[in-house]
């Protein structure tokens, strides 16, 4: 397994548990939720729920389109597709 195929899963398996942040929350609090009560009982805390499965998402679609943007080196990107 090389460096590349390392990272694709890498970015697909912590996309998905930034996507069930929220669900997690709900199943096991005392892991997940860092306040009392339920997890739709604090606005805060459904916030972050929502700002780690938008990067979840992002995380996904990176790990499938690694190979559009790649860091070239020198500061320098390449054009993304």
């Amino acid at each position: 397994m090389n460096a590349y195929r390392l990272l694709q899963i890498l970015l697909f398996a912590f996309g998905v548990v930034f996507c069930l942040v929220g669900p997690l929350a709900i199943v096991w609090p005392s892991g997940w939720a860092w306040h009392e009560g339920p997890p739709a009982a604090s606005q805060y805390f459904m916030m972050i729920a929502g700002v780690y499965a938008t990067l979840g998402v992002f995380m996904i679609i990176a790990a499938r389109e690694l190979a559009a943007c790649q860091y070239q080196g020198q500061g320098v990107t390449k054009e993304c597709k």
